[in-house]
């Protein structure tokens, strides 16, 4: 019970009600939602390499497009994802 809200604390998506949340120094946290939210009229292709186009670590200057192009293959090849599937639209995909 709670797990969560737990990652989400840890994440730094919430604030807790009481108390506070000390983090190692150095210490990186990474949280997926549960609920996918994708804008409308996305492309899971699109969705993916939006999020190539982020820069890698805070101060890391963002890919360009031809890496972001790069790297958005990689990912969709590494989970196995076909052509046809990257190119529905990602709101009608399941998680």
């Amino acid at each position: 019970a709670g797990k969560s809200t737990l990652l989400r604390l840890l994440a730094g998506r919430d604030q807790p009600d009481a108390g506070e949340v000390k983090l190692a120094r150095g210490l990186r946290v990474a949280f997926v939602d549960q609920a996918d939210e994708f804008p409308p009229g996305l492309t899971a292709r699109e969705v993916v390499h939006r999020a190539a186009m982020h820069p890698p670590a805070e101060g890391a200057a963002a890919p360009d497009e031809h890496s972001a192009d790069l790297i958005t293959d990689i990912v969709l090849t590494k989970l196995d994802f076909p052509d046809a599937r990257a190119l529905a639209d990602a709101a009608a995909l399941s998680g």
